[in-house]
């Protein structure tokens, strides 16, 4: 991670069945250069740095993310969400089980900066695009699991509005059920 987090070691030493033996863990404290750039490159690593403080400091709540062991998968798309004819990234942000996290970056300078987010349940792996037409321009989640059971499935696709305040709901419909 190149310097973005100090590593401290802790060594324990467990006693069982009269053998010794010695665990080396290893704690990561965030530092102040924590970006969204480092979210990608920490998913799927299983290192564990405490991310509070940037969520903190993007004014997001965590969701399931306070450590980054929780991110599993992320991924970025990019289209443009505002229609300004500069495209936005769409950071996908996942945990290993069915929480999703879609995060609409703005670049101002040379940084990324968040306008909006989606948390989003999911039974497939969800996906965003923009979706366009001459009223307006929105961010379409699909696969978001709205109601299972024995023998029914419902899977929706939502469309996010992006507006001053961040992303808002403004459609859902099933995309697929049985």
């Amino acid at each position: 991670m190149k310097g973005s987090a100090s590593t401290f070691g802790l060594i324990a030493l467990f006693l069982f069945a009269g053998s010794a033996s010695i665990f080396l863990f290893q704690l990561q404290t965030l530092s102040p250069d924590i970006s969204f750039d480092t979210l990608e490159q920490l998913a799927g690593s299983r290192s564990h740095v405490n991310l509070e403080a940037f969520w903190r400091k993007v004014q997001m709540p965590p969701g399931v993310f306070n450590d980054s062991y929780a991110l599993w998968k992320a991924s970025s798309s990019f289209g443009d969400l505002d229609g300004d004819n500069t495209n936005e990234r769409i950071l996908r942000l996942r945990d290993s089980d069915d929480f999703c996290r879609f995060i609409v970056l703005k670049r101002i300078g040379s940084e990324w900066s968040a306008v909006g987010h989606a948390d989003v349940l999911f039974s497939h792996e969800p996906e965003a695009r923009v979706v366009s037409n001459e009223r307006g321009r929105w961010l379409a989640v699909n696969h978001i699991e709205t109601g299972w059971s024995t023998g029914t499935f419902q899977e929706n696709e939502t469309w996010y509005a992006l507006t001053d305040s961040g992303l808002i709901e403004s459609l859902s419909f099933p995309m697929e059920a049985h």
